[in-house]
């Protein structure tokens, strides 16, 4: 990845170019999932400043490229496996690095396999709690740092709502994400910055984390998603979102619902 020398060329490069005071600063991590790409087209065609954050080198390339495009002013990425803790101490240093964010948007995500074994699901813990919720920490706190404070919203899912078979263990992460991203809203409170959490989320959405799952009408395309996740920087909202909305009744109705009822079904 380049490391140290790499992260000097990436913000003395930015440091040339500036940023115009109609830009938003956006830094993104999971740029190149099927809803990060969504909200990179949706963030760009604004001309955000954008810091771009994905797994895969080639398809951030490609994604970096076509923000371009789009209008998006400057542009900054780095390829991040999130698995890798050396990769992510990198990562770390690189947003420090960086001189002010005003929003920040972290989505990772793998979908863990209910049997898999236990070094499969030490590894999805990392990508979808540990690493997260350290770059949470990391970016709230440079956030706070700042007079304007910023606005970082996480992404979830419904899945974190209620245990369920099909999914408990990738639903466990999320809930315990939200419950991070809930310390952190408390924590920023007391200090009385002016820094925003926002916790976002989805239902079912058209990805390939779900290519294998038939789809029906509780399904969302990406671009919808990211939508709602960018209409919450100019609302200024924080706190939890669903994404659609109609899904906080779904989630609702099957929290509520008895066990003796509950245990009865294939949920």
């Amino acid at each position: 990845m380049g490391g140290t020398r790499k992260i000097k060329r990436c913000v003395d490069h930015l440091s040339v170019l500036g940023k115009s005071e109609d830009m938003s600063v956006v830094l993104l991590i999971g740029a190149t999932s099927a809803i990060g790409a969504s909200l990179v087209r949706a963030l760009a065609t604004q001309g955000n400043e954008l810091y771009l954050v994905g797994r895969n080198a080639e398809r951030l390339a490609g994604v970096v490229e076509d923000a371009k495009l789009r209008g998006s002013k400057v542009i900054a990425s780095m390829p991040v496996d999130l698995a890798d803790l050396k990769n992510c101490e990198e990562l770390k240093q690189w947003i420090s690095a960086i001189s002010e964010v005003e929003h920040a948007i972290i989505l990772p995500g793998v979908l863990s396999d209910e049997l898999g074994t236990l070094a499969q699901w030490s590894q999805d813990v990392m990508v979808n709690f540990t690493v997260p919720s350290f770059l949470a920490r990391t970016i709230s706190e440079k956030m706070s740092s700042q007079s304007e404070g910023g606005h970082l919203v996480l992404i979830g899912s419904v899945a974190g709502d209620r245990g369920r078979q099909s999914n408990g263990f990738y639903g466990s992460q999320k809930g315990a994400l939200e419950i991070y991203a809930e310390a952190l809203r408390h924590r920023t409170a007391l200090k009385n910055c002016k820094v925003k959490v926002s916790f976002v989320k989805p239902g079912f959405v058209v990805s390939p984390m779900t290519a294998e799952l038939k789809k029906n009408v509780l399904f969302s395309e990406p671009d919808q998603i990211a939508k709602k996740i960018v209409s919450l920087f100019s609302r200024g909202r924080s706190g939890v979102v669903y994404a659609p909305g109609w899904w906080r009744l779904i989630m609702l109705l099957i929290k509520l619902t008895p066990n003796f009822i509950f245990h009865r079904t294939r949920l």
